[in-house]
């Protein structure tokens, strides 16, 4: 999971925010969005749009319902364990939530929150 969160849902941000975690060759999934469609091109990624209630699987293995799930277990987590959260401090609470979800150890939640080598979980 990745902590930016978009002003917009536009190229430039996309590229500001994102672009960092998109490795060369890998794939982007995305949804509908044709903002991601340049930075998959820039970054020579093979692009998969799940577009819901349009396209909602490819390949059989790219699936629409895999975001979902995350976004669900996200918002549950808001919602069940913070009671909610505030707009403002949004950020602070996906990189709480990528951290706790991501069984580090010790050594390795402390080095990423003081700007060591960035650990995005298993």
């Amino acid at each position: 999971m990745i902590t930016p969160i978009l002003s917009a849902d536009t190229t430039a941000e996309i590229a500001a925010n994102l672009s960092k975690n998109i490795a060369a060759d890998s794939v982007l999934c995305s949804d509908g969005s044709w903002a991601y469609v340049a930075t998959a091109k820039q970054k020579n990624c093979d692009h998969k749009r799940l577009i819901n209630n349009k396209v909602r699987v490819i390949d059989k293995i790219y699936h629409i319902q895999t975001v979902n799930g995350a976004i669900a277990h996200f918002k549950s987590w808001v919602n069940g364990q913070m009671k909610g959260v505030a707009t403002k401090y949004l950020s602070h609470y996906l990189a709480w939530f990528k951290e706790s979800n991501a069984k580090l150890d010790n050594l390795q939640i402390l080095k990423a929150a003081y700007g060591g080598q960035q650990y995005y979980g298993t």
